[in-house]
């Protein structure tokens, strides 16, 4: 295992560690591996997450500290749809640091009108999924006939095993 400077010339004193070394979290124990760094090469690893841990004890550590904030970390902001006047929340912030918002989603969308754009399907869409999955449907129908069919013949002639 070796310690070494990722950037030589790295005046903030940041180390990056090479190589496999033991989980930080307490009682942990697993060995972990830099995320630059394969499965294969080094097997019976977990990729190390920040902090020197692995993802269940970082995700613990992370839910703990999230737990204990009394303010928001990210800007409340408005939804970014047209004539909706919610007023959305960063997801990973706690909801009840505020109350009344709603989950920022995708593209600055609220949870709700996030919800209603994927519910509605374009017509000719939907038209066109279904017309390949009853060609998808019809073609695996004569496939199992075919099969059948094979089998019984084998059968019918004492090939079959």
């Amino acid at each position: 295992m070796t310690t070494l400077a990722k950037n030589p010339g790295n005046t903030l004193g940041r180390k990056y560690t090479l190589g496999e070394a033991p989980c930080k979290g307490e009682g942990c124990g697993k060995i972990t591996r830099s995320k630059h760094m394969t499965k294969a090469d080094h097997p019976n690893t977990v990729v190390r997450m920040g902090r020197g841990l692995c993802n269940r004890c970082y995700e613990a550590v992370m839910a703990a500290e999230r737990a204990t904030l009394t303010e928001l970390k990210y800007p409340l902001l408005q939804c970014t749809v047209d004539g909706c006047d919610a007023v959305t929340r960063s997801p990973k912030d706690n909801a009840a640091l505020a109350p009344g918002t709603r989950r920022r989603v995708s593209h600055g969308r609220c949870s709700e009108c996030y919800k209603t754009s994927h519910a509605q399907v374009p017509a000719e869409a939907f038209a066109k999924a279904q017309s390949e999955l009853e060609a998808f449907l019809a073609a695996r129908q004569k496939r199992q006939e075919a099969a059948a069919r094979r089998q019984q013949m084998a059968q019918r002639f004492g090939l079959a095993s």
